[in-house]
């Protein structure tokens, strides 16, 4: 991904922060959520002893506003992440030069300006983070996890013991784009004798939970990475999207029963979810190499469709 962040000093109407105090922050990455595409993610580190009283980010592309952070650390540690809820949305893939401006006090002082150029919402690349399981419980009890995506591929599958001692298990997962089923259970099919709490985490934050109740003996959620269950391949049968021929060759032109003036972004992605191209128009509907693919379409008035294709 690539980025360019510069810092500037802003003046403030009541607190001063110096340019050495601004330095000491460094913006680690700015994202989109991967489980929830309205939010934006600013990752900080702070090497200074200042630690910026009640801060808040307000995000502008083009000096109009994106979206302020609801106000919630008493200041900025070592390292911490915050949350921009948007309110005008980033297009997947396309490049962005960003201001950050960040203000302390309940947003009563502006301390720093932080401009940012990158991709913001880039789904090509896998998620790195890491998958926990939590037990509540004094009595050991063996559990077993099973993640599968849409394309009844298997991501993780083991067994492992949980008690008062070892109440944790966790897993480094990398997810691609995709639609994943996370499913715990206990190996015997007993009732587990306490909650268990299932988390996707991006450094200290959860991104995404589940539930196992004392009492019951398995829970299975769905886990929505970068929109990847709008690509579920069971549901494309079904699909109000009609693309023809189908099968097609290398060198077919697609036609859908759709008129092109009301389509603002035409996807192919492959099998595995990821983007193979991400502009179908410019490629003149044509998909160049042999395999199976989902084309996503985006009309107009935000109403996506999906469907399979075969390029032989």
């Amino acid at each position: 991904m690539k980025k360019l962040l510069l810092v500037t000093f802003a003046l403030v109407s009541t607190v001063a922060y110096s340019q050495n105090e601004c330095d000491a922050l460094n913006i680690v990455d700015v994202f989109i959520h991967p489980v929830d595409q309205s939010i934006l993610l600013i990752e900080v580190e702070n090497s200074g002893e200042d630690i910026f009283s009640y801060p808040g980010f307000k995000v502008y592309v083009d000096d109009v506003l994106h979206g302020q952070e609801e106000v919630l650390f008493f200041g900025i540690g070592q390292s911490s992440i915050h949350l921009v809820n948007l309110d005008v949305p980033f297009v997947e893939g396309q490049e962005y030069d960003i201001d950050l401006e960040l203000w302390t006090g309940f947003y009563s002082d502006q301390a720093c300006d932080f401009s940012y150029t990158g991709t913001p919402y880039d789904p090509t690349d896998c998620f790195d983070g890491f998958l926990s399981v939590q037990y509540f419980g004094a009595m050991g009890m063996t559990y077993h996890i099973d993640v599968t995506n849409n394309f009844n591929q298997n991501f993780l599958d083991f067994e492992f013991e949980l008690s008062s001692l070892e109440f944790e298990y966790s897993e480094a997962m990398c997810f691609p784009r995709g639609c994943y089923t996370v499913q715990v259970e206990t190996a015997d099919g007993q009732p587990s004798p306490a909650n268990v709490v299932i988390a996707y985490y991006y450094e200290s934050m959860q991104l995404w939970g589940a539930l196992l109740e004392s009492g019951e003996s398995s829970v299975s959620q769905v886990l929505d990475i970068w929109d990847g269950c709008l690509l579920n391949i069971d549901d494309l049968a079904s699909a109000e999207l009609n693309l023809y021929p189908n099968p097609l060759t290398t060198s077919d032109q697609m036609k859908m029963d759709i008129p092109t003036h009301q389509i603002r972004s035409a996807q192919v992605f492959d099998l595995q979810g990821r983007l193979v191209i991400s502009d179908l128009a410019s490629a003149e509907w044509r998909i160049p190499q042999e395999g199976s693919y989902v084309v996503l379409i985006e009309k107009n008035d935000g109403v996506r469709l999906a469907t399979q294709v075969i390029v032989r």
